[in-house]
């Protein structure tokens, strides 16, 4: 694919990088798996380029106003990426004088104009990961290295954008998958083991990577603050992302033969091991309350079922494993979990291509916001088949914000 001329702000954005010696880069990058490997992977190639960059990884997805100039020092260029395209971020170009936006999300909230932007899903939804993008800059600016293909397919794989264990490989991703599946061939071979968090379409095979991929899941809270700081005694004053994202960027690039091989040459893999054993017993602690859902109706042609719990950790990932059950094609499941802070955690898995849920996800959060306020605090959004609303310490009541979200299902044709 010619990505130059397809997406003009990406050879604005090129020359910025090429140009970028000597200056200080501020990168706002979202937790997950994907942020933390496009975040890595851009950190990587502005150093290389001479830049000076400063990593923020904070809880929230969208970047608010607040939260920018908290960590504003007068960069000279300011990068947010995997935080969603999301129309007020052009208001920033008030306070940063260079705003560059790399995202995979559909946009929301109003159309971008000023910031350049590097996100497919503006000309048309592609299934891709920010990690890929990244992938494209370092290609583009002649950076690209095994250890930048590494981080992009634990990306791609992290958002579900490739499926090796049933050669699925979307296909926006079949160039820059094509080009490194001879480099790993190990991690990408079926294997017969425990199947991972990904297996939701069988249960038979996996692949090294998607082992791996969910390890970083586990190291990272997955962008959901699923975190063991009160159960290790070593994580007490530490930032598990912060831990993750380090421990992603001291990765080699190799095509690892095991998932006990990774586990073994990992930097820090006692403290890493602790937290990947945790996650474990939360999800055989947890995966049997999900057999307990109910359907809420059929909308736009896809049977809906809903699961709410309290305090039940690794939701989105465990329910994604239950909706495999659910049905082949047509069905999504919206799971609401109230977290230990009290915030409301709406998490929206589907498979078929009538309900997107990503929509679905950012209209409640606009009735969340309009009831309470808190832009930011309150942020919801998506893909068409993966979405999540949050409302974090806005002080959404339960059951109020259960009665906002049936009203909003009740409208849907």
């Amino acid at each position: 694919m010619d990505y130059l001329k397809e997406y003009p702000d990406l050879k604005k954005l090129l020359k910025i990088f090429s140009e970028i010696s000597g200056k200080r880069v501020l990168i706002f990058s979202h937790d997950d798996p994907d942020g933390l490997t496009a975040g890595a992977i851009l950190e990587k190639i502005l150093e290389k380029s001479g830049a000076r960059v400063q990593m923020v990884l904070l809880p929230t997805y969208e970047l608010s106003r607040q939260e920018l100039l908290d960590n504003y020092q007068q960069q000279d260029l300011v990068i947010i990426a995997d935080k969603g395209t999301i129309g007020y971020y052009d208001d920033y170009l008030e306070i940063v004088s260079n705003l560059i936006i790399i995202d995979h999300h559909p946009p929301q909230n109003g159309q971008i104009k000023k910031a350049l932007v590097f996100n497919p899903a503006v000309k048309e939804y592609q299934q891709t990961a920010t990690a890929h993008l990244a992938n494209i800059i370092a290609e583009q600016l002649g950076l690209v290295d095994e250890q930048i293909d590494f981080l992009t397919l634990v990306g791609l794989k992290g958002d579900w954008a490739i499926e090796p264990a049933t050669d699925f490989v979307a296909p926006f991703v079949t160039e820059f998958y094509n080009r490194v599946a001879g480099k790993f061939p190990k991690m990408l071979a079926r294997i017969k083991d425990r199947p991972t968090m990904f297996e939701v379409r069988q249960r038979e095979n996996t692949t090294v990577l998607n082992q791996i991929g969910e390890f970083f899941f586990a190291l990272s809270g997955g962008g959901f603050q699923y975190f063991y700081n009160e159960r290790i005694s070593e994580l007490k004053n530490v930032s598990q992302v912060d831990f993750a994202y380090k421990l992603l960027r001291s990765c080699p690039g190799k095509d690892y033969g095991s998932f006990a091989e990774f586990r073994q040459t990992i930097p820090e893999k006692d403290l890493a091991e602790k937290i990947y054993q945790c996650y474990r017993q939360d999800w055989e602690k947890v995966s049997h309350l999900f057999d307990f859902v109910v359907t809420i109706g059929k909308k736009e042609e896809t049977e809906c079922y809903l699961f709410v719990g309290r305090n039940v950790p690794l939701m989105p990932m465990v329910g994604s494993v239950k909706l495999a059950e659910l049905g082949e094609d047509g069905v999504a499941l919206i799971m609401v979990n109230q977290e230990k802070n009290g915030g409301l955690h709406f998490s929206f898995r589907g498979k078929g291509n009538k309900l997107h849920l990503g929509k679905l996800a950012s209209e409640l959060a606009e009735n969340l916001i309009e009831r309470y306020g808190q832009r930011g605090v309150i942020s919801g959004g998506g893909h068409p088949v993966a979405a999540e609303c949050k409302t974090r310490t806005a002080g959404v009541n339960f059951s109020d914000g259960l009665r906002i979200f049936l009203n909003l299902f009740d409208k849907k044709q």
